[in-house]
């Protein structure tokens, strides 16, 4: 039976290899089903708080712990969460939230409305590619 928890731990796996995850720092605060998402630079992770969820961030090529990055434009649970080369979307979320958020990565602030989702949904997932290079 899966039990819900909340931490602030971040781990890593070097993909390339096989073995076990490691700590790589901290968030700024103890989270549960948050959505994250990054470049090669700079990975993204959301917080939920209120009167508005925060953002951290945290410099993939280093360990450490997370910086407060910005705010998204409303408080959000179990958000979904993509990005680009250049920015970080974070749409739904949970209560029945069709709202869709975006993010410059690589500068700090806060998130912008983006527009909606066709429905209010929580508990999806995003997916993107890269391509050549192309932002």
């Amino acid at each position: 039976t899966p039990t819900v928890s909340s931490t602030n731990n971040i781990q890593y796996i070097t993909i390339s290899t096989l073995g076990n995850a490691a700590d790589f720092g901290d968030a700024t605060s103890d989270t549960e089903n948050r959505g994250a998402c990054s470049n090669s630079v700079r990975g993204i992770h959301g917080n939920f708080g209120s009167p508005v969820s925060t953002l951290d961030y945290g410099t993939i090529a280093t360990l450490g712990n997370l910086v407060e990055f910005g705010d998204l434009t409303r408080d959000h649970s179990y958000i979904a969460a993509t990005a680009s080369s250049t920015r970080g979307i974070f749409a739904g979320g949970g209560p029945d939230v069709d709202t869709i958020d975006y993010v410059q990565i690589m500068s700090t602030g806060n998130a912008v409305d983006f527009g909606d989702l066709t429905n209010a949904r929580r508990l999806a997932m995003g997916l993107s590619n890269g391509h050549g290079g192309l932002g």
